[in-house]
């Protein structure tokens, strides 16, 4: 029942600090082990997870490439033979319990990946949900709860999907893998059992050429997935976020 949580990191210590007490506070310790993925921190991330035992990598690269980092943690998890990967962002905030909750919904061993509900900005405190309704995860236009900043997978769904398309630069990437993932007829689920809280892009807030970048990343995900570009509804509910 083990889950490797991989966390891509420049930087931001407090926020990586914060995750990982939350990953620990209410977990049994030989059920989770992590791998900090470094890239070029300069804030003494790197003395801290070696003060407290905690596996980190470095990777050097001139730009975010996060997903490239997120499929060391996916290659990782595989080779080591966890049950479980989590992919997260450092910029979140768990609520106590997750990862039991996350265990009872992966007793359906049709389920092969979560992504929790979450909240934003201001963290005022997490709510218990109205419902536990689980509803799966539709990811065309990257809507109904996907949540690319914490996925949670069987390790495994690397051999029936494959690995993140690094061609993405800072966006979209997380949103093609949910979509092969269920063009392949996978169970990924969205569940408001469980309420996380980001912080809102950290660590993207640093990076140059964004809107640019971006822009690029959407043009990239509309021609490979064959949406018209010309869908008002869509371009008014999505590509209006990155442009």
């Amino acid at each position: 029942m083990k889950i490797l949580v991989t966390v891509p990191v420049k930087n931001n210590l407090k926020f990586t600090q914060l995750l990982v007490d939350d990953v620990k506070r209410d977990t049994d310790a030989n059920l989770i082990d992590f791998l900090i993925i470094d890239n070029g921190s300069t804030d003494g991330t790197q003395k801290w997870c070696k003060d407290n035992n905690i596996n980190m990598v470095e990777f050097e690269a001139s730009s975010c490439a996060i997903y490239e980092m997120w499929n060391m943690g996916l290659k990782y998890a595989k080779d080591n033979e966890y049950e479980y990967v989590g992919i997260f962002n450092n910029d979140i905030h768990l609520p106590s319990g997750w990862w039991g909750k996350c265990l009872k919904i992966f007793e359906n061993e049709n389920i092969a990946g979560i992504y929790p509900a979450f909240t934003f900005g201001d963290f005022v405190g997490f709510k218990e949900p109205v419902n536990t309704y689980r509803k799966p995860v539709l990811a065309p236009y990257g809507e109904y709860g996907f949540t690319g900043f914490c996925q949670i997978y069987r390790t495994g769904v690397q051999n029936l999907i494959g690995y993140y398309d690094e061609g993405y630069d800072l966006a979209w990437g997380d949103v093609d893998y949910a979509r092969r993932g269920l063009a392949s007829k996978l169970v990924l689920v969205y569940t408001n059992e469980i309420q996380i809280h980001h912080y809102s892009s950290q660590t993207l807030n640093v990076e140059h050429r964004v809107s640019q970048r971006c822009k690029k990343d959407t043009l990239k995900y509309l021609s490979k997935w064959k949406i018209e570009s010309e869908d008002e509804e869509y371009k008014k509910n999505n590509i209006g976020r990155f442009i």
